[in-house]
């Protein structure tokens, strides 16, 4: 699903999310896994994979909460 999820325009993914489709985490690990794979492209200065994490589970226990 990681690739699916990544092709994904913004308000494809808000909208995912929101029906249940996928988690906010399953969002962030997918972001987090592309980034990984393009490593070797340097394309990014500074990556906070842990804090998309910990933002992602924020996310996903307000919307259980109502």
């Amino acid at each position: 699903m990681s690739s699916e999820i990544t092709s994904l325009g913004v308000k494809a993914i808000r909208d995912g999310v929101a029906k249940g489709d996928f988690t906010a985490r399953e969002v962030a690990e997918s972001f987090n896994a592309a980034v990984a794979e393009a490593a070797a492209l340097n394309a990014f200065i500074v990556t906070t994979p842990d804090h998309a994490l910990a933002a992602a589970d924020k996310a996903d226990a307000a919307r259980a909460a109502g």
